[in-house]
């Protein structure tokens, strides 16, 4: 089983290298417009965080909707797989799956003839599809913005403003 290589906090890793990749511009805007607004130092840094957990959030979205085949979603459905590129996504399915399906979608995904066709491709699909990651990494995107809401609340004072931002992140993460 290749579990073992796969726990090592390799889903961790690629958080972080989304919080490099996405999140610290994201925490760049909203650390200026603190500063710009002349926020307080504690204030500038809950905003900054709001912004890279916002970041991090909509990359893990983002590699959701690589599963999608919704219209309006205007990548090819399992773009990450036939790029052979391991999203956290990825990650969390391969430690969900039972050690065939593992194995099966190894092979495909490290074979690029195989997962560069359509049979191979729609199959390592299906297999992440089956192991309900979409569904857990959606519910982690939402805990993490959630979470970082609760402690940007208590340093933002209740405003229109306030209230339209929190509706442009749940629209962005949906």
């Amino acid at each position: 089983s290749n579990v073992g290589t796969l726990s090592d906090g390799l889903d961790e890793k690629i958080l972080q290298m989304y919080s490099y990749k996405t999140g610290a511009s994201v925490e760049a805007v909203a650390e200026l417009a603190s500063i710009l607004s002349e926020g307080a130092e504690n204030k500038r840094k809950v905003f900054a965080s709001l912004g890279r957990t916002f970041g991090v959030a909509f990359q893990i979205i983002d590699d959701v909707n690589n599963f999608s085949e919704s219209p309006g979603w205007t990548k090819t459905c399992g773009e990450d797989i036939s790029a052979g590129k391991p999203t956290y996504v990825i990650v969390k399915a391969l430690n969900r799956m039972t050690d065939s399906d593992r194995n099966r979608f190894l092979s495909i995904f490290c074979t690029k003839t195989l997962r560069s066709q359509n049979a191979g491709l729609e199959e390592a699909v299906n297999l992440v599809k089956k192991s309900g990651a979409l569904q857990e990494c959606r519910e982690k995107a939402e805990k993490m913005i959630d979470d970082e809401w609760q402690v940007f609340n208590e340093y933002a004072v209740h405003c229109d403003s306030k209230i339209m931002l929190r509706m442009l992140i749940s629209a962005l993460l949906n």
